[in-house]
């Protein structure tokens, strides 16, 4: 098989996997595997959208733990990718491990310094990690972001009271 077919079944396998996202994870964690599986020598930087696909959907299922395996594999292709280290952090909540939650959504910080503000949801998510992890001026800090970006964020109001106290 050449490189522009492989290139091509990856992306109709990612496609068919963008339909199954909300409503199967299962069946997208399917086509996004197969879109990388198909690539196989062949995966680059371009292809670390798939693979936070691919944690989302573990994620959904509740696999936090293979979406890390998947985030590391990506990883190793693109270091330098704050997003991954920021999905990789959330798995890592969603185990509830948040000293390594922390350590990887502080690493995202490092390679993109204004990624929490990127959305009033990362911006929280920043939050109650930090505020888990017992870090309550920082968690405070992005809770005010969160509530800079939207005012009427219940949760963030609140987390902002438990970091305060």
């Amino acid at each position: 098989m050449n490189r522009e077919a492989v290139e091509g079944l990856s992306a109709l396998s990612s496609r068919i996997a963008d339909v199954y996202a909300d409503r199967d994870p299962q069946k997208a964690e399917k086509f996004l595997r197969n879109s990388l599986e198909v690539k196989g020598k062949y995966l680059s930087k371009s292809d670390i959208v798939v693979f936070n696909q691919l944690g989302i959907s573990l994620r959904r299922q509740g696999r936090w733990q293979d979406s890390i395996i998947e985030y590391k594999r990506a990883i190793k292709i693109a270091p330098d990718d704050a997003n991954l280290y920021y999905n990789m952090g959330m798995a890592f909540a969603e185990g509830q491990d948040f000293i390594q939650a922390k350590a990887n959504l502080l690493k995202a910080l490092d390679l993109d310094a204004e990624l929490f503000k990127a959305s009033a949801a990362i911006a929280f998510n920043y939050g109650a990690v930090f505020l888990q992890s017992r870090d309550k001026k920082r968690a405070a800090q992005f809770f005010q972001t969160t509530l800079d970006l939207d005012p009427s964020h219940k949760a963030a109001r609140q987390g902002m009271e438990r970091s305060m106290a």
